[in-house]
């Protein structure tokens, strides 16, 4: 069952998106340990087996798994989110600095 939800809403730890990001290159393997992550991103739809078929007929034993169009798309959203809060930030910070180093320096200068 794959859960369709919007990418606003999804709300994926470090190790999922590092994880999905990663399976880009190389195709995850699931393993004890990400279970439950990959689980969770095959449910939402970021994440499809590229040998279930195989696995479940026992011509291989490990199950593999890449980012689907989905995928794509979410780890394309965190990038434009990204930059959207960063360079905002930035600049905020850096007219904060100017201020303060304006303050100073009249201040001196009294």
């Amino acid at each position: 069952m794959i859960l369709i939800t919007s990418h606003k809403d999804l709300d994926l730890n470090r190790k999922q998106v590092r994880m999905l990001k990663s399976a880009i290159q190389n195709p995850v393997v699931r393993s004890d340990e990400n279970a439950d992550d990959i689980l969770f991103l095959v449910r939402n739809g970021l994440l499809n087996s590229i040998n279930s078929d195989n696995v479940f007929y026992g011509i291989e034993s490990i199950e593999k798994f890449v980012p689907s169009d989905e995928g794509n798309m979410y780890l394309e959203f965190l990038r434009k989110d990204n930059r959207r809060f960063r360079l905002p930030m930035t600049l905020s910070i850096t007219a904060i600095l100017i201020s303060i180093i304006a303050i100073i320096v009249s201040i001196t200068q009294s």
